[in-house]
């Protein structure tokens, strides 16, 4: 009896699958990285938002301790010289950098107002629109790595002389500029603060 030979069968591979599934393995390393991108550039948002928040607080401190300073200044004088008649303004020192990049302390007059709208610059001789001293120059062997940094800052200060108890009373309103940011006329945007003190020849308990 005459068996028919079994026919031999074959295992083909399907090119068009293996090449579709490499292409999906390329979209999902593609996809990948986008994500990838949107995240590190959310990372990178945060990061400058953060510094950007970390330097306006810095500056704001800078600007709360000058003005700590200058009231400080102004109450440790004599109370007679500060009850004086006709005196224009108090002077004050403030810190101010050398042409030998070395820091000394200045005179400066701070003036009385009594319009509290009217602020006058606090800064450098000549140039006090440059504001007060944040950090001086860094050199290394004569080259300048990073000038010495300034910010804008100006005050309004009143005087009231009472009668009684021989109290003078002082109001130090003060601004500092925004870094880096400026208004529709590219002029600085303040920020403001205000400090009171009084100096009495009254014996307090």
């Amino acid at each position: 009896m005459n068996s028919t030979p079994p026919t031999p069968t074959y295992s083909r591979t399907h090119p068009r699958r293996a090449t579709r599934q490499s292409g999906l393995t390329l979209v999902e390393i593609m996809v990948s990285l986008g994500i990838l991108g949107i995240v590190a550039g959310g990372i990178l948002s945060a990061l400058l938002y953060s510094q950007r928040i970390a330097a306006s607080n810095l500056d704001q401190s800078y600007a709360a301790i000058t003005a700590q300073s200058i009231i400080e200044q102004i109450v440790r004088q004599p109370v007679e010289r500060l009850r004086q008649e006709g005196l224009a303004g108090i002077d004050i020192f403030m810190p101010f950098v050398e042409p030998d990049n070395s820091t000394s302390l200045r005179r400066t007059l701070i003036p009385f107002s009594d319009d509290p709208t009217v602020f006058t610059d606090i800064g450098p001789e000549g140039n006090a629109a440059l504001g007060i001293l944040v950090d001086a120059a860094y050199q290394a062997n004569g080259n300048i790595i990073r000038p010495e940094r300034y910010m804008p800052f100006r005050v309004n200060l009143s005087r009231q002389v009472e009668a009684t108890e021989s109290r003078v009373s002082f109001v130090l309103r003060y601004q500092w500029a925004v870094p880096d940011r400026k208004g529709a006329d590219q002029t600085p945007i303040y920020l403001s603060g205000i400090l009171t003190s009084f100096r009495s020849t009254a014996v307090s308990f």
